[in-house]
Formats: structure tokens, C-alpha cells, sequence
């Protein structure tokens, strides 16, 4: 029993740690620089992920306004999809410490510093 459970352990390890690198900033960062570049993908992989990053970008672009106090984000009227990822990309490239941390964090974090709400 001992070492079944030890297997488990294990394989719970796994998935998590690579769950929180897939989730990570490191992880996302040149997906989502790539996906900016319109040319077609070289793998059917690639393109999901890249396909995340900007479905990430853009549903938090439409839900700014509606995130909690200390999230929320009011994106200028005319403010594209480039733009937001313009203002994820720099703020992350600027925090290099901050790569392990989770993308969508970061990315509210970054929109909400570029686009605060006024009050």
C-alpha cells in the first residue's frame, strides 16, 4: 500500500507542477509575444496555446470594469486587443522577478496600472 500511495503522490506532484508552470508568466509570455505575429502556426499545439493567451487578453479586456475593487480596470474606448497585450508584455518584461507568478494575475495587474478607473 505504502508504495501505491507513494505513486500517487508523485504523479499529484507532477501534474501539479506543471500545472502552475503552465499557468506561469514564464510559460505565457513568448506564447503570447508569438501570438501577436499574424503568420500561421507550426503546430496545431501552438496554436491552442497562443489561442488561450489571447482568450485571456480579450475576456479581460470585456470583464475590466466588473472585477473586484482592488482588480478592476476601466481599457480606454478605443483600445484594442493589441494594445492590452502591449501594456501585459511591457509590464511583465519589466518584472522579470515576477515570471513565476500567475499570467492572469499579472495581466489584471498590468491592465489595472495602465487603465485605472476613474473615480
Amino acid at each position: 500500500m505504502k508504495p501505491l500511495v507513494a505513486v500517487a503522490f508523485c504523479l499529484w506532484s507532477s501534474a501539479s507542477f506543471g500545472t502552475e508552470y503552465l499557468d506561469s508568466a514564464k510559460h505565457f509570455l513568448p506564447v503570447c509575444k508569438e501570438a501577436m505575429i499574424y503568420k500561421p502556426k507550426p503546430t496545431a499545439t501552438i496554436a491552442w496555446q497562443e489561442g488561450i493567451c489571447v482568450g485571456i487578453i480579450r475576456t479581460l479586456m470585456f470583464v475590466g470594469t466588473s472585477l473586484d475593487e482592488d482588480s478592476v480596470f476601466c481599457r480606454p474606448p478605443r483600445a484594442t486587443t493589441e494594445d492590452a497585450f502591449g501594456v501585459v508584455t511591457s509590464y511583465i518584461e519589466a518584472r522579470p522577478q515576477l515570471l513565476e507568478k500567475n499570467f492572469t494575475g499579472l495581466a489584471i495587474d498590468a491592465l489595472r496600472d495602465a487603465w485605472p478607473c476613474k473615480k
